[in-house]
């Protein structure tokens, strides 16, 4: 790769000059503002990235607040930040998110109609047997096997000759309403394989999901309309990945997590109880980017929809009877009866406790008659991802021996 600043140019080499160069016009030949490939280069948006940012952290304050963690606290801060990071390496954890039922599944096909492009922005190495086109996709039509996109040039002219995607419709655990907004967090795994005759470029490497939401039985699976209307784009910034022989052939997987945001529109029809998401290889849109004569990309997509687990929304309280600690851990507890029933499965139980969060610290005791409130959130072994947080004080102290009675517990968990 060359890069030319600042260079005067005799007269008799400007046309061949021009010809080499991404310019505006894009007429090769035809004196033009030249533009390098940085300067043609898109750079992350800024505003999108922290978007982005912004609305998984909301995702995971949602839980906190859910689970009752007290605001500016230090537990609510530790929670968020694991919550957060989980989210940023890609890890959706279980014991706080639900993946949604199978989805209504279907794949489209569609053929686009082109003309030339008259001016199209600057991009690397364009030939004149090789000039751009503006694609115009119709609705699809229902197909089968896997997402994919091809492109190619004829009589001078680059065209997308097809793109495929597929449309998987998902009913939500957690309604959306707009005063409770409970999040999505959609994953999405594509496997891509990329052929090309010539050095590939990143849109080969990018991806465009579409998502929509819906009151209940109002999406209609079979919505053929293509991904293309403000999809969320996301597009590859990175070095190319070196490819084997022929010139470029690559079999390269992605990962893209992010969390799906309903429109003000959509959200004037709340509750959304549905949701649908279109996966597809990025279109070259009529480019034949480094010169490409043959594009051909196929995506092989794995879909995972989350939502917070419904047991971490059922917020209330019981009443603690008694817990015993013996200096070392907390050996058990006896409950009262407890009116809400997804709570009875503790109903005058005796289980063992251990402790898995504390703050403050739970041996750190107050006066004998009584000290300050503090809260510990427990595991309960045998009922996988039951968390309870306990608030309590100490009555009284025996030995080593500690007892708290009639103090409240909130139910966090049990799914």
């Amino acid at each position: 790769m060359m890069w030319i600043t600042d260079q005067s140019v005799p007269p008799e080499y400007a046309d061949q000059m021009a010809a080499i160069l991404s310019t505006l016009p894009s007429a090769p030949g035809v004196p033009g503002q030249a533009r390098t490939r940085r300067a043609a280069r898109m750079s992350a948006n800024t505003y999108t990235v922290r978007t982005a940012f912004a609305a998984l952290a909301d995702a995971v304050a949602y839980l906190a607040d859910k689970l009752q963690y007290p605001p500016r606290s230090q537990p609510r801060r530790g929670f968020e930040y694991a919550r957060l990071r989980e989210l940023l390496t890609g890890e959706v954890n279980p014991d706080y998110w639900q993946q949604l039922p199978a989805p209504v599944r279907r794949i489209f096909t569609s053929t686009p109609s082109s003309i030339p492009d008259p001016d199209p922005p600057p991009y690397a190495y364009r030939d004149p047997a090789n000039l751009p086109t503006i694609p115009t996709y119709p609705d699809g039509t229902l197909t089968t096997g896997t997402p994919l996109y091809s492109g190619s040039t004829s009589a001078g002219w680059f065209t997308d000759n097809n793109l495929t995607w597929s449309r998987s419709t998902y009913n939500l655990i957690t309604p959306i309403d707009d005063d409770d907004r409970a999040p999505v967090i959609a994953r999405v795994t594509a496997d891509l394989d990329i052929s090309t005759d010539a050095r590939a470029s990143r849109p080969m490497l990018s991806l465009l999901t579409r998502s929509e939401f819906g009151p209940a039985a109002s999406i209609d699976p079979d919505d053929p309309t293509p991904p293309l209307a403000e999809p969320s784009s996301y597009y590859w910034r990175y070095e190319i990945p070196p490819s084997s022989a022929p010139y470029f052939a690559l079999d390269y997987q992605r990962q893209v997590l992010a969390r799906l945001i309903p429109s003000a529109a959509e959200l004037a029809l709340a509750p959304l109880q549905q949701c649908a998401l279109a996966v597809a290889p990025r279109p070259m849109f009529g480019r034949g980017f480094n010169n490409c004569t043959q594009v051909d990309i196929t995506l092989e997509d794995a879909l995972e929809l989350w939502q917070p687990r419904p047991c971490n929304l059922l917020r209330g309280s019981i009443d603690l009877r008694s817990v015993h600690w013996d200096g070392a851990q907390f050996v058990d507890a006896y409950w009262s009866e407890s009116p809400a029933p997804a709570q009875s499965v503790l109903a005058l139980m005796r289980v063992r406790l251990d402790a898995i969060d504390v703050y403050p610290p739970p041996w750190a005791v107050g006066p004998a008659n009584g000290g300050p409130l503090y809260q510990t959130v427990f595991d309960v072994p045998g009922f996988p991802r039951m968390l309870l947080r306990v608030s309590y004080s100490y009555p009284n102290i025996n030995g080593d021996d500690q007892w708290f009675a009639n103090n409240q517990i909130y139910f966090l968990s049990a799914c």
